[in-house]
């Protein structure tokens, strides 16, 4: 909502600020349900953006698709229970948005393999070497 108050708004590709990445954020830490507010957030913003601002669409949702790949890495790497409609609707978001993600250059070689494999049935992707990712 922020843009909406900016007289100008410039997009550029060249990093200018880093992330800190805290051991007790929400994001550091392994799966737990409290990761699905990061989905959940950067949905709503996708949703507002792409209704007011839908030339930028396309980046709000590369923002959907990374969140919902770092949701479901967490999953399949945590030992413990995860939540299957969760996990569920995760697979589908992705499987859904498979062809926005092999015809981006954005994601790498190996990412778009792990997805193939995702496509093929979950227990694939859990085995799939995320160093690689």
């Amino acid at each position: 909502r922020l843009i909406d108050a900016a007289r100008k708004v410039v997009y550029h590709t060249q990093p200018k600020y880093h992330y800190l990445r805290r051991d007790d954020s929400l994001s550091a830490q392994n799966y737990r349900p409290e990761l699905r507010d990061c989905v959940e957030s950067k949905m709503f913003i996708h949703q507002y953006i792409s209704e007011k601002y839908p030339t930028l669409a396309h980046y709000s949702e590369q923002s959907c698709l990374w969140t919902h790949f770092f949701l479901l890495d967490a999953m399949m790497l945590h030992s413990g229970a995860v939540d299957r409609e969760d996990k569920k609707k995760t697979i589908a978001y992705l499987r859904k948005n498979m062809n926005k993600i092999l015809c981006n250059s954005i994601y790498t070689k190996a990412r778009k393999l792990a997805l193939l494999t995702l496509m093929i049935h979950p227990s694939l992707y859990k085995t799939f070497p995320y160093f690689l990712i």
